[in-house]
């Protein structure tokens, strides 16, 4: 998974989050100023820069934050934030279930791999087939065992859940967030941060319309539409 990279100054609120639904590869920020305005773009430009092509997006960012924030403020209600966090209370559980399968699995091939070895060890060095045998089991064993324990290392780190902190954080923000999100004192960096609690990203394809998939943590999705008339 690529990193995401921290809010910074700037009205472009998806910077971090989006993703070009051609390459599903992070979108970047442009910003252009204009007699005193700060216009954004997304631009997906990887092949750009790596091969000299064109880029593979570029998408004006007014409309599509402006769509993004309707949505959220329709979306982030009491009601909603709690069936969030139940939702992240199951991935949480499944996400148990399934690391103690793979912990159990980690402990069959270390078994395994110790019976090889002492099998190995007991047998008569005089015997070479045999040990010769023996050994390419034991090592067989050994990559099985790493293969498990890396299996269970990814799993550790693959299901994304809330921690009790950013699960407070939400529900508090539920209360008055469409009133903090479209008051014009708040910083584009306050609004970041709060999209950043709520979405995991925002894939952005642009053909005669601009279709646009919202993540929600927790697994929930909406997709939207945004006209692409704009010139970027």
């Amino acid at each position: 998974m690529e990193h995401r990279s921290p809010p910074r100054e700037g009205p472009a609120l998806l910077q971090g989050l989006a993703i070009c639904g051609r390459c599903g590869l992070r979108m970047t920020v442009h910003y252009k100023h204009y007699r005193g305005r700060t216009f954004s773009s997304y631009i997906c430009n990887h092949d750009g820069m790596q091969h000299a092509a064109r880029s593979c997006q570029i998408i004006s960012g007014h409309t599509i934050d402006e769509v993004v924030g309707k949505l959220l403020v329709e979306s982030v209600t009491p009601m909603a934030i709690e069936a969030v966090i139940a939702i992240d209370d199951e991935l949480r559980q499944r996400g148990k279930d399934v690391e103690r399968l793979l912990y159990q699995g980690v402990e069959r091939a270390r078994y395994e791999a110790d019976l090889s070895q002492r099998r190995f060890l007991q047998v008569d060095p005089d015997h070479r087939l045999v040990a010769d045998t023996l050994e390419a089991e034991w090592n067989q064993r050994l990559r099985e065992l790493e293969e498990a324990k890396q299996r269970l290392d990814a799993e550790k780190t693959n299901v994304a859940v809330l921690c009790e902190e950013k699960r407070q954080q939400i529900r508090e923000l539920a209360t008055d967030f469409p009133q903090l999100w479209n008051d014009p004192h708040t910083p584009d960096r306050e609004r970041k941060r709060m999209l950043r609690l709520l979405i995991e990203d925002i894939t952005l394809l642009k053909g005669d319309c601009i279709d646009i998939h919202v993540r929600f943590k927790g697994g929930d999705a909406r997709n939207q539409t945004a006209p692409a008339a704009q010139r970027t």
